[in-house]
């Protein structure tokens, strides 16, 4: 376990936002780092901060925590992935989870084949600061050469995912539930 410090910030709906890397000023206009779980009023509304125990097997990127690895080396169906994704205690990404992961830097990896993920480029290839995910292909092959990973995003028979192969990541996919495609999860560290 690794213990880590978050700052959230409510937003203009009430609902709690992480602010990790960010400096917050207090209602006199100063910054501060505020102590373990102390809830303040900032000049822009009121903060907590909480110091967590981060399990080792995820990894912060993109302003989610991530699974270092997949869940199983089987593909799975959409319904078999959110099932499975229960289970295991964390949940498959949303739409918007994989859109912010492809707005972060990317980079293909040859010798691993794959796409590492990561907030500052300096940190690609790092398995502490970056997530990688391998390029398995789908049921019916292209391993090694293209990576598709389910979502819990549906539209009507359709479910999103996250697709990837040398120089190209696309988060807003949508196929049929009953391809085969890997799975990768995320957990939720903090709930109000």
């Amino acid at each position: 376990m690794t213990e880590v410090q978050n700052i959230f910030k409510k937003d203009a709906n009430g609902l709690w936002q992480s602010m990790r890397n960010q400096k917050v000023k207090d209602s006199n206009n100063t910054w501060r780092t505020f102590g373990v779980g102390s809830g303040v009023k900032g000049n822009e509304g009121e903060w907590y901060v909480l110091n967590s125990l981060i399990p080792d097997f995820v990894v912060y990127v993109a302003g989610i925590y991530w699974y270092k690895n997949n869940i199983t080396s089987n593909y799975l169906n959409f319904d078999q992935a959110q099932s499975i994704a229960l289970a295991s205690g964390g949940k498959c990404p949303t739409l918007e989870e994989f859109t912010a992961l492809n707005n972060v830097y990317y980079k293909w990896d040859n010798v691993s084949k794959g796409m590492w993920y990561a907030d500052f480029e300096s940190d690609l290839g790092d398995p502490n600061k970056s997530v990688f995910f391998p390029a398995l292909g789908l049921s019916g092959g292209g391993s090694g050469l293209w990576g598709y990973y389910w979502s819990s995003s549906q539209t009507g028979k359709l479910g999103y995912f996250l697709n990837f192969y040398d120089g190209y990541s696309s988060p807003d996919n949508a196929g049929g539930k009953m391809n085969a495609f890997s799975v990768r999860l995320v957990r939720e560290i903090f709930k109000n």
